[in-house]
């Protein structure tokens, strides 16, 4: 998906770091297939893409794998974010099992 790893802190960098990440797609979009509460703290949101790829003109649709992210939330807020650009890699650090509908492939 080409998303760069790294840890950014604020809204100033994150607002860098998805500038960067957009800049290389035409009509970049990520589209939540299901939010799943953790616990008190966490969300998980399971997430398509979509848009073409500016200079390859690949279809993320088609075929950028499903991803996820994980929130974490304190006082209403998000305090952490983690970038899962492939859905199972989420799944399996999080000890949840696969899907077995077919929005999961």
């Amino acid at each position: 998906m080409g998303v760069e790893t790294g840890s950014w802190t604020g809204r100033a960098e994150m607002a860098k770091a998805w500038r960067a990440t957009m800049s290389a797609y035409h009509g970049l979009r990520v589209v939540a297939d299901e939010c799943r509460e953790r616990d008190d703290e966490r969300v998980l949101a399971l997430h398509s893409f979509g848009g073409w790829g500016k200079t390859s003109g690949i279809d993320l649709e088609r075929a950028a794998p499903k991803g996820a992210i994980l929130f974490h939330l304190r006082r209403g807020k998000v305090t952490r974010l983690v970038i899962y650009p492939d859905r199972e890699c989420a799944l399996a650090d999080l000890g949840v099992e696969r899907e077995t509908d077919a929005s999961s492939t």
